[in-house]
This record gives structure tokens, sequence and C-alpha cells, in this order.
């Protein structure tokens, strides 16, 4: 691969590794303030964030790269999140004592669905899938699989964050009503245009219920 095809490979390579490495990151900030708030279980922030250097050691990238390089909003997303939600957690479950764990290569290689893994003292264990956007909420790096984005698929060729009208090979997004509605109509599925209305509806609900912005 040469030209202008492998510099674009080489892009969508470094955000892969932002967003994965970010992850990595992500669990052990939430250790890291868990160890803070005297709520951990594990005093081992530093062993988790030992992790995410590796991570980014092995593919050559310095840590400083995470916050100056072209991604840095993966990583000022998990800080301005995280302490609200680990103050959500201590708040919801008072005296509760929790590790956090990575589980996404676990999880990945038995079929599983997760990134972390939260463990308490009493025993119980609740995985949880870690979703951080770069830009906002209306462009996703990849598929959001909401209910919306999950019909699409079925009906269009998806491509990153979009779909194409095979009847006038333009692409669209799910989330943009007006292309979307005349892709529906173009390709005779009219009449399902009323459910995704509903469900354009239902998705800013959630929107307002769990996204901080």
């Amino acid at each position: 691969m040469s030209g202008p095809g492998r510099e674009a490979h080489l892009v969508r390579q470094l955000e892969h590794y932002a967003h994965d490495a970010m992850e990595i990151y992500a669990v052990a900030e939430m250790q890291r303030l868990a160890v803070a708030r005297g709520m951990a279980i594990s005093d081992d922030a530093q062993q988790k964030y030992n992790d995410f250097v590796a991570y980014a050691d092995a593919r050559h990238l310095p840590v400083e790269w995470f916050t100056t390089g072209p991604y840095p909003e993966f990583k000022l997303a998990v800080d301005a999140h995280m302490p609200g939600f680990i103050d959500g957690l201590a708040a919801t479950f008072p005296g509760t004592t929790m590790d956090f764990i990575s589980v996404e290569r676990q999880y990945r290689n038995q079929g599983l669905k997760g990134d972390v893994k939260i463990v308490t003292d009493a025993g119980s264990e609740t995985s949880l899938s870690l979703k951080n956007y770069r830009g906002n909420i209306a462009r996703p790096q990849f598929n959001s699989m909401t209910f919306r984005s999950f019909l699409l698929g079925f009906l269009f060729e998806p491509t990153v964050g979009m779909y194409v009208n095979p009847v006038t090979g333009k692409r669209f997004k799910g989330s943009t009503v007006k292309d979307r509605d005349q892709a529906l109509i173009d390709n005779g599925f009219t009449d399902v245009i009323p459910v995704f209305h509903k469900l354009d509806a239902q998705n800013e609900t959630l929107k307002s219920q769990f996204i901080c912005y």
C-alpha cells in the first residue's frame, strides 16, 4: 500500500491506538480515583497505569502523545468525566469498596461484551462497555449501535459512521433526518419512516439522561 491509501490507513491506525489506549487508561483512572476516595479494595492504580504505558510503548507512542498528539479528545474526555462517574458510584453504593479491572481483551477472546469489570467487596461483578466519542455525540468513532443504526444496517450498506443510498450513490448519516428519510423513500421503505422518527425521539431522551457534555 502506498500514497493516499497508506496515509489514510496510518491515520485510522493511530486513531484506533488512541481509542484503545484510553480504555486502558480509563480503568487506571477509575482505580486511582477510587483509591484517593478510600473506596478501593486494592491499591494497584499505578500497576494499571503501567499497563497503559506498556500499551503505548509497544506502539512507539510516548505518553505525552495522548495529550499533545492529533487525538487529545479521548484523554480529555476520560479526565473530565471519570471523577463524576466515581463520585456517582460512591453516592449510590455508600460504604462499598470496589476494584476496576480491564477485561476487553479477555472478554473479546471469550466472545463476551465489556471493557471494564467492577468487583465489589461483597463479591458482585458488573461489566461495562466504555464509549469514548471524538468531537461530539453526532460523530462517533465507530457505529454507535443505537437501535436506529442497528436497523439502518439491514437496509443500507454501512460505511464509517454513515450509510450509502444505492439509488443516488450518496452517503448519509442516520441522525440526519432529512437525508435519511429521503433515502428510505428512494428505496421503497416509506412505511418504516414513522418507526425511525420514534427511534429519533428515543435517542434524544437517552442522550439527555446519560450523555455528559
